[in-house]
């Protein structure tokens, strides 16, 4: 295994599924519904996802979904496995990537995923944009950004209650679309969430 590699795997097995909670270390925090049905609405429509790429069976928002938990050994490492196998051209992808260190595998693999799968997908990382995988993966990729008004409140996996705190910092959906690939046109939207 190389050094990226071995940052990838960490990646996926220490940092995952987005949230940083104020005050909570846990990462496996789901997406809220509201918010995620939302985003569907924009994007993927009555279609929906044909893959989470980064969930838990309790916070899959998709038939199909990756992560360390999953039974199946080829299902439980996305930043390995190529999400071609299942996930046709021109269906969607859901990611709510993990909001750590290792985001930047994460953003990384979903923008070549988009590129050389010809798939379409949600990411639904913090608003960074003062970092190297905000202009590595974002800029110059994005079809769409949806900027989210207010601090997103995930889903604890376990209770799936949303959480009291909010997010201590902004999220955004990066929407990659094919055929508007490198558009970034930009939008916002509103959900119940914690004010920021």
């Amino acid at each position: 295994m190389n050094a990226t590699q071995d940052v990838q795997r960490h990646a996926w097995q220490g940092a995952l599924f987005a949230s940083t909670q104020a005050g909570e270390a846990n990462e496996r925090w789901g997406t809220p519904l509201a918010l995620f049905e939302a985003l569907r609405a924009m994007t993927a429509g009555a279609a929906g996802f044909a893959l989470d790429a980064a969930a838990e069976a309790a916070t899959a928002k998709a038939p199909v979904w990756l992560g360390p938990s999953h039974a199946d050994a080829w299902m439980r490492d996305c930043l390995t496995a190529p999400w071609s196998r299942w996930v046709k051209p021109g269906e969607w992808v859901w990611l709510n990537p993990p909001y750590g260190v290792g985001v930047h595998a994460f953003i990384s693999k979903a923008r070549d995923e988009v590129r050389a799968s010809g798939i379409n997908l949600v990411l639904l990382p913090l608003a960074r944009t003062d970092t190297r995988w905000w202009h590595d993966g974002v800029l110059g990729h994005a079809s769409q950004l949806v900027w989210i008004k207010g601090r997103v409140s995930f889903v604890d996996p376990v209770t799936r209650i949303e959480s009291k705190n909010g997010c201590p910092a902004p999220s955004v959906a990066v929407v990659y679309r094919q055929g508007s690939l490198g558009e970034a046109r930009s939008t916002s939207l509103s959900v119940p969430s914690v004010p920021s």
